[in-house]
């Protein structure tokens, strides 16, 4: 199903591992060389620099060339044609030849052209989606519903087509909104109960995808699987999140004041401010990284819900008294990690886990024992040629 060569990613993989070795000084350049040349991959991967400026490129050159075909087709008359959702799926369809052409013929990837096509097609078929949903005569209340759920079946197929971490997000976040405009049309309190139904089926995601990550088959969708994760941790926190809740429960229903108290206001508050330092304290407990950066950055998110509401202290004082609080705890903590503590140490990690550290040294003693050169056979005199009476130096050494 995946449109490129399996066996050119996972040697991409052991290449990149390689070279995280190869920088903490675990193995060798020549060493490194070695692996490169037995892994060896074929894809077309250009820096960073080249990849955005063809992404650039590649962006505005696509949308041109659709731009003149829509100018084509109208001038000759055909403005149903182009309006009609028709219009946006044949665009998208040759963009999407076009993508599937490069990678077979070029072997691009991430190399900014394919990471543009394939934007381009997302884009394209999300407008066929919309134009879809709102000429096919469908219910004002069920249009978002039905437009969230086309968005999460196209870019599920490119998640998995791809191994796009772009469409995986995309993908995720069209699942939830699928949700929650299907559970908010279906009835049984809509709006009210809305936010505890995300909360469950955002908690669910998150712990199904979760094992999913350490499965051989599904290493390619690595990644994927981690942008998984992350939408659904920052949803399941702002399913709850005081603000959040109230705002958009506001915006979907126009009779009811914007600044409503919200019911249950309690248990909202408590997410809103508790859920933070639950992310981080299982990040501490179980060494994931994920959990523990994300809920450092939604403790700003925990702070800002208060200071919509509560005004203590005037901006400037707060924010000098953040960032000098902030200041003094990190520099505390480097100062305490400078040597380990409970599994914790002020330094980048050389490897992921213990296991891929056992594997990878497995591959370099391999290859470093393959390729030893073999000892030259003896010529029967080990001295010999010199020109002084020497032990075999010469003139010429």
């Amino acid at each position: 199903m995946i449109a490129l060569n399996k066996e050119w990613l996972s040697n991409l993989r052991i290449q990149d591992e390689a070279e995280k070795y190869r920088d903490k000084g675990f193995i060798s350049s020549t060493e490194f060389d070695v692996i490169r040349a037995k892994y060896p991959v074929g894809f077309y991967m250009p820096n960073v620099f080249v990849r955005a400026g063809l992404f650039i490129l590649t962006f505005f050159v696509t949308l041109m060339g659709d731009g003149l075909l829509t100018l084509i087709a109208t001038s000759g008359g055909g403005d149903s044609v182009v309006e009609s959702p028709g219009w946006s799926l044949f665009l998208g369809v040759i963009s999407y030849a076009c993508l599937e052409g490069l990678i077979a013929a070029k072997k691009h990837f991430r190399s900014g052209v394919d990471d543009a096509l394939l934007l381009v097609t997302a884009l394209l078929f999300t407008g066929m989606v919309f134009s879809i949903a709102y000429k096919s005569g469908i219910g004002v209340e069920y249009r978002s519903q039905w437009i969230s759920f086309g968005v999460f079946i196209f870019t599920l197929y490119f998640t998995i087509r791809f191994v796009d971490i772009l469409m995986a997000g995309i993908c995720c976040g069209a699942f939830f909104a699928t949700i929650f405009f299907f559970w908010n049309n279906v009835g049984f309190g809509g709006l009210y109960t809305a936010p505890f139904i995300i909360i469950l089926v955002s908690a669910g995601v998150y712990w199904l995808i979760n094992p999913l990550g350490k499965k051989a088959e599904l290493v390619h969708y690595e990644g994927c699987l981690l942008i998984a994760q992350i939408v659904s941790l920052i949803v399941l926190y702002a399913a709850g999140n005081y603000y959040i809740v109230q705002t958009l429960g506001g915006e979907m229903s126009p009779g009811q004041p914007a600044n409503k108290p919200l019911p249950l206001g309690w248990f909202f508050w408590s997410w809103t401010m508790l859920m933070p330092l639950v992310y981080v304290a299982f990040g501490i407990k179980r060494k994931n990284m994920v959990l523990l950066r994300l809920g450092l950055l939604l403790v700003i998110a925990a702070v800002s819900t208060f200071r919509n509401y509560y005004h203590i202290l005037p901006t400037d004082v707060m924010l000098i008294i953040a960032g000098a609080l902030v200041i003094a705890v990190s520099w505390a903590f480097i100062r305490y990690l400078k040597t380990p503590k409970y599994g914790f140490i002020y330094d980048e990690p050389s490897t992921k886990t213990l296991l891929d550290h056992a594997q990878i040294e497995s591959l370099i003693t391999a290859q470093s024992v393959a390729n030893i050169p073999a000892a030259p056979a003896s010529s029967g005199s080990r001295f010999g040629g010199g020109d002084f009476g020497g032990g075999g130096s010469s003139g010429s050494f």
